[in-house]
């Protein structure tokens, strides 16, 4: 399923519990455990090479974030989102990007953040001037794209 953090070299359990939080987290927005998936401890406990502390960590982390329901005599399953909570995310995310934005333009960016930003921005079009049809490998590189410019 992901990658194991035993392999790791020998690190304290709050860390351990975090790269486990970690590597579920980008699992589920992935969509490699989709929603409605019910999470074992035992078997990520397994998977990870870790005790079943860590990983029940990071299930509460997880929970705590919203990715998480909880259900009583069963365990964690991963979360569903309605249309509704969707479209408010996007808008919650809308309003902070704009902020950033402002902000970016008012004080400015070092020579490194412009350059990334110049760079992430001519990858985009290189992308879309290539390839006349979108596949899974060009949602990939515009999906790093992405990450790359907004952070």
């Amino acid at each position: 399923m992901v990658a194991r953090v035993k392999d790791q070299e020998p690190v304290q359990a709050e860390t351990r519990s975090l790269s486990v939080m970690d590597h579920l987290r980008e699992s589920i927005l992935s969509g490699e455990l989709p929603a409605g998936t019910h999470l074992q401890e035992v078997r990520l406990s397994q998977s990870f090479g870790v005790s079943r502390t860590p990983v029940r960590a990071a299930l509460q982390g997880l929970s705590a974030a919203g990715l998480l329901d909880y259900e009583p005599n069963r365990g964690y399953v991963v979360r569903t989102f309605s249309l509704a909570e969707l479209i408010d995310a996007y808008e919650i995310r809308g309003a902070l990007e704009g902020l950033a934005a402002r902000f970016a333009a008012e004080r400015g960016l070092s020579e490194t953040q412009n350059s990334v930003i110049e760079q992430a921005l001519q990858r985009g079009d290189a992308v879309f001037l290539k390839h006349d049809q979108i596949n899974d490998m060009v949602i990939k590189t515009v999906e790093e794209i992405n990450v790359t410019f907004h952070s």
